[in-house]
């Protein structure tokens, strides 16, 4: 607990997370959910008069946020955001970096022309990340209306330098660092290998409050497919966890690192699944009443904290259960058993809908706030999710015509049930294509968790390809299907053909050793994906497919942690380039054809790929200059230092990092304000272990 705070000193800070806006908004009955919620977290910070509003990304749902929900964002904000009431955080550091224009290299409320009473602070998540030309997403439409101030960028994604956003008001410092959504493969390298840093203030840094923010995988789904707490700086007080949607509100203090965890989890149920539940009661019943889904105040004095959750009152109750026929003796197991597991399935919902409804009005009895707006005594209708292995002698009934049945009850009446079988051990069939089984695909991911580019990379693992490099091809097709950007396939085929075609007239190539070459254009396009993804500038136009952002198919493999491709003599097609030559008699394609026909022979070729450890480590940087930032509105900003993360620990190790630095040496960012890069002591820690 804190002690009471004196409120010229007091900086209260709503927080919130994967807001998904416009999930769902063609939905009839859904449409709304995520409007409805947001605009009940901008009115929390209105009516509890809260100091800034801190998001922790993914504030819209699509990469293209549609019109209406850019609207209903931008309205809320305006609504509860803008006003008359002066805001007393001042400013004291340089927003240059994080900004996409010199235009806004100042924060909102430092506006002259904008009269901004609750700054709002977010970074990028994984579905409104920087995406096609120019590297723009919706938060900078929102910071060039005025309306929030995104920070937190990358530039690099294996070269990562997090300066923070300096605030302070009376005698409170707050540092904020932010580090926007990355590949969770490519972040753990870029960490492994120490080449992120944390730039920190130069004077008193004992005495700034840190909290960083940041949008990754918090369990270990893969071995490098999540971010390690441990990976993260000791010195912050604060971890803001985005992207996982499962609400851990309350701070949770690391033993290791000393800090404090706050997972406020998604604000509206995008997937109907375990993560989104809490454990409620007991026979696989898994409930999340209304009162689940939390936003919380953080007030900080000085070093001191204190912590106030809110229930969100606009949040669906969702009920999920999982039951196996096999176990109830009641319905007998014979061929035609329909009606009896039809009628033991409606029981089970029927009691699933009482208990979200039971416990959606205890939560609105109990939770009395007389500065809210009014609340609907009416409850909204429920999320239901049962799912049902009815592996043996059993009759199911359609899922949709059994959904049909609540129609008007629930809020999904279209997927209420799912049903799955136990995955036999063996398999007789084999599939021709070499396409893995659907079976397959889904053995550890539900339906609503199994994903476009999931499918599009099980097929391209199971083919090869003669022509196109298989992790461009799915980098393409993730493009097209995470980032809505209808040319993605359609460049990277064209630049594919027209650097083949260029190449291989350059080679003079004969004829009977096409094929050999056009493996090793392959392999060489394949290589230079791997090794130069994610090498690429913040700002700028896509001249190529060399400079385009690849949304990346192939972050949930082990062995790749590309983010976007540059491609080098990419692929042409065989026949073509045979055709291009002019002094090949007319006869003699006809000679050449028995030699080309069997593709099932260039199908059981693979190219292997360039292993991971084969890249080379990058040395420490000791001296990081950057160009003069333009002329600011601010105050006189506080040099930070900066903290390297350590380049030569394990996985999962725990970091050691030494906060003074002993001949501290200047960043140049601009005349007032100064960095230095402080590399930790690993002879420290050799010699503690």
């Amino acid at each position: 607990m804190m002690s009471e705070f004196s409120k010229k000193d007091t900086i209260r800070i709503l927080i919130a997370s994967d807001n998904h806006v416009g999930y769902l908004e063609r939905d009839s009955v859904r449409g709304n959910d995520s409007f409805r919620s947001f605009e009940e977290i901008m009115q929390l910070a209105k009516d509890k008069d809260v100091d800034m509003v801190l998001l922790g990304g993914d504030l819209f749902h699509d990469n293209k946020p549609s019109r209406k929900s850019l609207f209903e964002a931008m309205k809320s904000l305006r609504l509860n955001c803008l006003g008359p009431k002066p805001c007393e955080l001042q400013m004291l550091s340089d927003m240059s970096n994080d900004s996409y224009d010199p235009s806004f290299a100042h924060l909102n409320y430092e506006d002259l022309d904008i009269n901004v009473a609750i700054p709002v602070f977010s970074i990028h998540g994984n579905h409104d990340d920087p995406a096609g030309e120019g590297r723009l997403c919706a938060l900078d439409i929102l910071q060039a209306a005025g309306l929030i101030n995104y920070f937190g960028r990358v530039p690099e994604n294996d070269n990562i330098t997090v300066r923070p956003v300096l605030l302070q008001k009376g005698r409170t410092k707050l540092a904020l660092y932010g580090l926007g959504n990355v590949r969770d493969e490519r972040l753990y390298r870029t960490f492994r290998e120490g080449n992120v840093r944390y730039m920190r203030p130069l004077e008193d840094q004992d005495n700034w409050f840190n909290i960083c923010v940041v949008h990754q995988n918090h369990a270990s789904h893969t071995d490098t497919g999540y971010l390690p707490e441990s990976f993260l700086q000791d010195f912050m007080d604060i971890i803001l966890w985005g992207h996982e949607h499962e609400c851990l509100i309350d701070p949770r203090q690391n033993d290791q690192r000393g800090f404090y965890v706050i997972q406020p989890g998604s604000s509206v149920a995008t997937s109907l699944c375990m993560g989104e539940s809490i454990k409620k009661h007991e026979y696989n019943m898994l409930l999340q009443p209304a009162d689940c889904r939390h936003v919380g105040i953080l007030s900080v004095r000085g070093k001191e904290r204190g912590f106030e959750k809110i229930p969100l009152r606009t949040v669906r109750p969702f009920a999920m259960r999982e039951i196996v026929l096999a176990e109830y003796n009641e319905i007998p197991a014979t061929g035609k058993n329909m009606r009896q597991v039809r009628e033991f399935l409606e029981r089970q919902v029927e009691g699933m809908i009482k208990e979200a409804i039971t416990d959606w009005r205890k939560m609105i009895e109990d939770y009395d706030d007389p500065s809210s707006t009014e609340v609907s005594n009416q409850p909204p209708l429920p999320l239901i999710r049962l799912r049902v292995e009815y592996t043996g002698v059993y009759e199911v009934e359609n899922p949709q015509r059994f959904s049909h049945r609540f129609i008007g009850r629930v809020a999904n009446s279209n997927d209420i049930i799912q049903y799955h079988r136990k995955k036999a051990t063996t398999r007789k069939s084999k599939n021709v294509l070499g396409f893995p089984e659907f079976d397959e695909l889904v053995e550890h991911v539900t339906l609503s968790k199994l994903r476009v580019e999931t499918l599009v990379r099980e097929f391209l693992d199971a083919q090869t390809l003669v022509v196109l490099a298989e992790n461009g091809l799915g980098d393409a097709v993730s493009q097209f299907v995470e980032k809505d950007d209808k040319n993605a396939v359609n460049d990277f085929v064209k630049d594919s053909v027209k650097h083949q075609i260029s190449s291989l007239l350059k080679s003079g190539i004969e004829d009977d050793d096409l094929e050999e070459a056009l493996e090793k254009q392959k392999a060489a396009m394949k290589e230079k994906i791997e090794k130069k993804a994610g090498k690429h500038t913040n700002i700028g136009n896509r001249d190529s497919w060399d400079d385009f952002e690849m949304g990346g198919i192939h972050s949930n493999r082990l062995d790749s942690d590309d983010d976007e491709p540059e491609l080098s003599h990419p692929a042409k097609s065989t026949r073509r380039s045979a055709a291009k030559k002019g002094s090949v008699p007319k006869k003699a394609p006809a000679k050449r054809l028995p030699a080309k026909k069997p593709t099932s022979r260039r199908g059981r070729r693979t190219t292997p790929s360039p292993a991971e450890s084969n890249i080379p480590e990058e040395e420490d940087v000791e001296i990081i200059e950057d160009t003069p930032p333009p002329p600011r509105r601010t105050n006189r900003p506080t040099s930070p230092t900066s903290v390297t993360s350590n380049k030569t620990f394990g996985r999962k190790a725990t970091l050691d990092f030494a906060q003074p630095p002993k001949q501290p040496s200047f960043l140049n960012d601009s005349d007032e304000d100064d960095f230095v890069d402080v590399e930790p002591s690993a002879k420290k820690r050799s010699a503690r272990s």
